[in-house]
C-alpha cells in the first residue's frame, strides 16, 4: 500500500494537500496512511476478519474501493 501523494490522481492529490494544510493550520496535524492500493492489496484487506485473522477493516472488495483508482486517501490524526 502506498502513502505517496504522487500516486493519487491530480484532483484527488490537490484535495489531499488542501486538507493536510487546513488540518495543520487548525492545529490538528494528520498524516496520510494510504493512497493507492492494488486490487491484490484490496482483496487482502477484505479478507481480514473473514478468512484471515483480525478485525474486519473494509467492506470493499477489489474494484469497489476508490483507492484502487487513485481517488481516495486515508489519514490519521497525530
Amino acid at each position: 500500500m502506498s502513502r505517496d501523494l504522487n500516486e493519487l490522481e491530480p484532483q484527488t492529490r490537490k484535495r489531499c494537500v488542501k486538507l493536510l494544510q487546513a488540518c495543520s493550520d487548525a492545529g490538528h496535524p494528520v498524516i496520510v496512511t494510504h493512497t493507492h492500493r492494488s486490487f491484490e492489496e484490496q482483496e487482502n484487506l477484505y479478507a481480514k476478519g473473514r478468512v484471515r485473522p483480525g478485525p474486519v477493516v473494509t467492506n470493499a472488495r477489489a474494484g469497489d474501493s476508490w483507492h484502487n483508482y487513485r481517488r481516495a486517501f486515508d489519514v490519521v490524526f497525530l
